[in-house]
């Protein structure tokens, strides 16, 4: 019930009005709902350990919009602008380069549904 309030009541409402600070709060309270929950199963708020000192990172650098995608091992973080996105990627790299286990991308939304083709 507590998820799905958040996400019906604060994350989508938050989409559909662009407010990215809303949605990251919506995020971040879903990540640490779920992350408590599977804790005991995991080790922690998140499956990796080393994808939790990159989160953890982010936190404290007030990134919240970020999390850890399903069990793991992928955490996500979404940012307001390709630019931030870009300055937090070369941060990443240079305070995390001593992991060997981990690497950073850029991606973005698709947008759109899928399409379905269909062959004779």
């Amino acid at each position: 019930q507590k998820l799905s309030h958040i996400m019906l009541m604060q994350a989508l409402p938050a989409v559909v009005e662009a407010d990215y600070a809303s949605f990251s709060q919506a995020i971040y309270q879903l990540q640490q709902a779920t992350g408590g929950y599977f804790s005991p199963a995991q080790g922690g708020l998140f499956n990796s350990k080393s994808v939790a000192k990159v989160l953890h990172f982010l936190y404290q650098n007030q990134v919240f919009c970020a999390g850890q995608s399903s069990w793991g091992p992928t955490g996500f973080a979404v940012f307001e602008s390709e630019t931030s996105a870009s300055n937090m990627l070369l941060v990443l790299q240079s305070e995390f380069k001593h992991l060997n286990n981990i690497s950073f991308e850029i991606v973005c939304a698709k947008n759109h549904g899928t399409h379905i083709q269909t062959y004779n």
